[in-house]
């Protein structure tokens, strides 16, 4: 028995590169949402994400992506490091991926750059063609992320920030950012 796959075309490529990159974004911005809330700043929009690129985007296997985010962070607050991030991302309430990145510090009172590394997993029953399908049809509001990690400021204090359902349509708007 022989399958033929479909493989998309040029535009299709094009539209996905783009979803995937709002989806990275968002994603950036759920970690600087986090560190927002553990540098004793009251407000998350004192924090704010300046600038984003994709630097490189690729698959890793079958069942994962590689993709290096670059965030410019105008941080007003304290010195803090996000360590143990993960999360899941979801498509119309189904789970599309599981996420992890390294470990980044976030130098206190400066507006810098920094690099995320970020490997997406497929989740269970997804496939990689629900993810191209997800990417080239779906819209920003049909896909949320769920967050974790563990914040620490420069002096030893630390706490684990958890989110869940977070709207990616809400956070490339700013929505959360704003309140």
């Amino acid at each position: 028995m022989i399958f033929f796959v479909s493989l998309p075309d040029y535009k299709e490529l094009q539209t996905m590169r783009e979803r995937s990159r709002k989806i990275l974004f968002a994603l950036a911005l759920i970690c600087m949402m986090a560190v927002a809330g553990c540098s004793g700043i009251e407000k998350l929009k004192d924090i704010q994400v300046t600038d984003y690129s994709i630097s490189s985007l690729s698959p890793k296997g079958l069942r994962s992506l590689k993709a290096s985010l670059d965030v410019t962070v105008d941080n007003p607050g304290v010195q803090f490091s996000l360590n143990d991030i993960s999360g899941q991302l979801f498509y119309k309430g189904e789970p599309l991926a599981d996420y992890v990145s390294e470990d980044v510090t976030v130098k206190g009172k400066t507006k810098d750059g920094y690099t995320l590394p970020l490997t997406l997993t497929l989740s269970e029953g997804a496939s990689l063609m629900k993810l191209y399908k997800a990417l080239s049809e779906g819209a920003e509001e049909d896909f949320t992320a769920r967050f974790r990690a563990k914040a620490k400021l420069k002096g030893g204090l630390a706490k684990v920030l958890e989110y869940d359902n977070l709207s990616l349509k809400d956070l490339s708007k700013g929505g959360l950012l704003s309140k």
